[in-house]
């Protein structure tokens, strides 16, 4: 019996300097747990604090930053809801890769520099099909249905058909599909973000406030399993 993999993709920019893609793999017997867990994790906080949204999406920037659904609450409940939950997705997550195009290196590599965002959709669709072919199994991949969704779904088309970009071409043997939600509605997209968000604050922020810091670190020391089974490249 083949099994399913799900591949949970989020997107991620720095200012000019960094595009990040991010791909959290949940196996398929993991992931309503997964769900659950977040679910409760906000239901506990909810009725504990009194000052947590039941149904807040669980979005990194958000959280630190205390906007939208996290507005009003304090950064040291968001934070700790944040380290809850990042020790559930290490639980019950796999693997996370990362893909970050490094634009400035681009630029001075190539004279004409590719849409880093289909570089590195490229790349993180091949850490997919990659580890779902080791273990004989199919994956589905899932993505934010915002503003580059059309895209992705046209790029995906192609991938299948003529094979990704650069010298290792792949053609995605092992990935069935990709999906397109409203991360609100999908954890598995939000606890992506929220590896997402760990990685790209560790690789531009390296300064500042010493508790900041700390957390940061802290943080990524939460998800050292998947990080570990993963691999996380900056490109060029």
């Amino acid at each position: 019996m083949i099994h399913v993999l799900h591949a949970f993709i989020d997107e991620s920019e720095h200012k000019d300097k960094y595009f990040t893609l991010t791909v959290l793999i949940v196996e398929d017997e993991n992931l309503l747990r997964l769900e659950q867990e977040l679910d409760a994790l906000l239901a506990d906080y909810a009725e504990t604090t009194g000052c947590v949204n039941i149904d807040a999406e669980l979005h990194g920037y958000d959280m630190m930053q205390q906007k939208r659904d996290w507005d009003g609450v304090p950064i040291r409940i968001a934070r700790s809801i944040y380290l809850r939950a990042l020790g559930t997705i290490n639980m019950l997550a796999s693997a996370m890769f990362v893909e970050p195009i490094d634009r400035h290196e681009q630029a001075k590599k190539y004279r004409n520099a590719y849409n880093p965002r289909t570089v590195a959709i490229g790349y993180i669709l091949e850490r997919v099909n990659e580890y779902a072919s080791k273990r004989n199994e199919i994956a589905k991949c899932y993505l934010d249905d915002h503003y580059t969704a059309p895209e992705g779904r046209k790029e995906f088309i192609e991938y299948k058909a003529k094979g990704t970009f650069g010298y290792r071409s792949s053609k995605l043997a092992n990935i069935e599909e990709m999906e397109f939600y409203d991360s609100r509605s999908e954890r598995g997209l939000q606890a992506a973000d929220l590896c997402c968000y760990v990685y790209q604050r560790r690789l531009n922020v390296k300064v500042g406030n010493p508790k900041m810091l700390a957390t940061q670190e802290k943080m990524w020391g939460a998800i050292e399993n998947i990080v570990k089974s993963g691999r996380q490249r900056i490109w060029p």
